[in-house]
């Protein structure tokens, strides 16, 4: 388990950027539902603007259930789309495919295009900083809590930055895994980082 938890602020930028993106869906879905569209899917997709909102925030506190639920999400998504556009309502894919002008073409693009968004989203996710990505601590298993207090007092004894053992080798410990190394090493041989505490 990481003691430490820090995002590369190129993520933070992303993940803060997909609020603001979800957050101005959602104003646009209560702006069309005005001038009289289809409320349905417009309501549909106003609540999912508003539960991405939340999934991200998981992943600001490092969830991994937030991602699970923006794909959750992102495919009844894309189910609520493509109801609509069989229904008549004009959405494009890519800017220029319909529903109308080729089915086959606008579901393939559609499915496609997120696609793309996730990938993109997933190696956002995966940027380093001091050797660890966000996606290293969504993915993390949480501690056990059934511990007992023995089992606690060693785990803080390994938390402490440097411990002498034998009185002659000086250990550090990594930042990112918490493994303990000596002192002249300069890289992790568990997860190649090089921060120490």
């Amino acid at each position: 388990m990481y003691k430490y938890k820090e995002r590369h602020w190129f993520v933070t930028v992303c993940l803060i950027l997909i609020i603001i993106d979800n957050f101005i869906d959602v104003l646009f879905n209560i702006f069309e539902m005005d001038i009289g569209l289809d409320r349905d899917p417009i309501i549909f997709l106003g609540i999912i603007g508003v539960i991405n909102i939340i999934f991200i925030v998981l992943i600001f506190c490092w969830k991994i259930q937030g991602f699970i639920g923006l794909i959750a999400a992102k495919i009844i998504e894309i189910i609520i789309v493509l109801l609509a556009a069989i229904d008549g309502a004009y959405i494009s894919v890519f800017g220029y495919f319909n529903y109308t002008s080729n089915p086959v073409i606008f579901i393939l693009g559609l499915i496609l295009q997120n696609i793309i968004v996730f990938s993109i989203f997933f190696a956002i996710l995966n940027i380093k900083k001091l050797g660890i990505s966000t996606w290293d601590y969504l993915k993390e298993i949480s501690p056990d809590k059934n511990k007992t207090n023995a089992d606690t007092s060693k785990q803080e004894a390994l938390n402490a930055n440097l411990v002498k053992i034998d009185n002659s080798i000086t250990f550090k410990k990594c930042r990112a895994c918490g493994e303990k190394v000596d002192e002249n090493i300069f890289k992790c041989p568990n997860c190649k980082g090089d921060a120490f505490v």
